[in-house]
């Protein structure tokens, strides 16, 4: 079933079956709009509503390095199930896919090779690695979820937002590739 986010005045609102807003937009009480950056439909009232209550509608995150799982949801339906690509891997039928990180860092070596054969030599300014900077890749993903909620905000009446944070130790574990590079094995969910 369909659930269309709504807003009156800028503040958002329960979300309505479809089938509602059709009858909405019938009789001029609404207007469908469209967010092309999230590339969803959502209402706008013409009308003041007849109430403003919401539920508790809690926001969930499982981030990942190449997929994010993004799920609204109340205690009675799911709004939104959706898996968000991060960083694409490869191609289907093989390959790799230019805009992933790992064609990035062949193009980088590539290029760095370039430079060295140039005659001209010169010494290092500074050392970058010294700062306890976040890198270029995780400084995106990172943007990108805080860019994701706020957006959602501004749809949904989310009350609370929940990021779910595994951590997994390679030092002691030799199996489990797919979990982040942390310090301590644990899984923790995280509410704000």
């Amino acid at each position: 079933m369909v659930y269309l986010p709504v807003k009156y005045l800028g503040k958002p609102l329960m979300p309505m079956k479809a089938s509602r807003v059709r009858k909405f937009i019938k009789s001029g009480k609404a207007r469908i709009r469209y967010d092309r950056k999230l590339k969803q439909h959502w209402v706008q009232l013409l009308v003041e509503p007849s109430g403003e209550y919401t539920q508790d509608v809690v926001l969930g995150i499982d981030p990942g390095s190449v997929f994010d799982g993004v799920s609204i949801v109340t205690g009675q339906k799911h709004l939104i199930n959706v898996e968000l690509v991060q960083r694409p891997k490869f191609i289907r039928k093989g390959g790799v896919h230019p805009k992933s990180v790992s064609a990035a860092v062949s193009r980088r070596s590539g290029s760095r090779r370039v430079r060295r054969c140039r005659l001209r030599h010169r010494p290092a300014r500074f050392d970058n690695r010294t700062s306890s900077k976040m890198s270029p890749t995780h400084r995106a993903n990172y943007d990108f979820r805080i860019w994701l909620i706020e957006r959602l905000v501004n749809l949904y009446p989310i009350t609370k937002v929940v990021v779910e944070d595994v951590k997994f130790n390679h030092y002691t574990n030799s199996n489990g590739s797919s979990f982040s590079n942390c310090s301590n094995a644990s899984l923790n969910f995280h509410c704000y």
